[in-house]
């Protein structure tokens, strides 16, 4: 994975962050034949609810369960406990800018990163807002180029060869 400055990540994901419409969510249960290969067969059981339930708060039709499941293997291996080298938190590798400004999707009574229906829905948010983005600037809304901005954030620095791989790599998990 690419790394920047924190100043650069925690800039890209509060721009993220800010003026996302209030979504909510109940968790549905994933049918079987629903996970049966690729990323999803690899979904952790306790997430599969969340993984399954976040995209429909989204209208992006590249924002589906395997994407989102591709990123979060790719970003921690599903390790909801997982901190950064940057001060990253949970499955999703949230700032704590970004952290700070969770909500409580999961309805536990505390909003954390480390709580996996908490970081699923702010990644879709996150991922939702990227797509906007990516429209407003001119530029594709293909899943790569989706989870190279979630990365790198919607500049001249999600083109760089590390990022695009990286990206590449969320893409062949699907």
């Amino acid at each position: 994975m690419l790394t920047l400055t924190h100043a650069a990540k925690r800039a890209v994901l509060v721009a993220a962050v800010t003026g996302v419409a209030a979504l909510l969510a109940t968790p549905v249960t994933a049918s079987a034949d629903t996970i049966d290969s690729g990323v999803l067969a690899r979904v952790p059981a306790e997430f599969a609810p969340w993984i399954h339930a976040a995209p429909a708060t989204c209208a992006a039709a590249q924002i589906t369960p395997a994407f989102v499941a591709a990123q979060l293997e790719a970003e921690a291996d599903f390790d909801s406990a997982a901190i950064g080298p940057l001060g990253q938190a949970g499955a999703a590798q949230l700032f704590p800018v970004v952290a700070a400004e969770l909500r409580d999707d999961d309805g536990n009574g505390l909003a954390s990163p480390f709580d996996i229906g908490d970081a699923v829905h702010a990644l879709v948010r996150i991922d939702c807002r990227l797509v906007d983005e990516l429209t407003a600037a001119g530029k594709p809304t293909d899943p790569e180029t989706i989870a190279a901005a979630y990365t790198a954030g919607v500049n001249d620095h999600m083109d760089l060869p590390a990022v695009r791989e990286y990206a590449r790599s969320v893409l062949d998990r699907i």
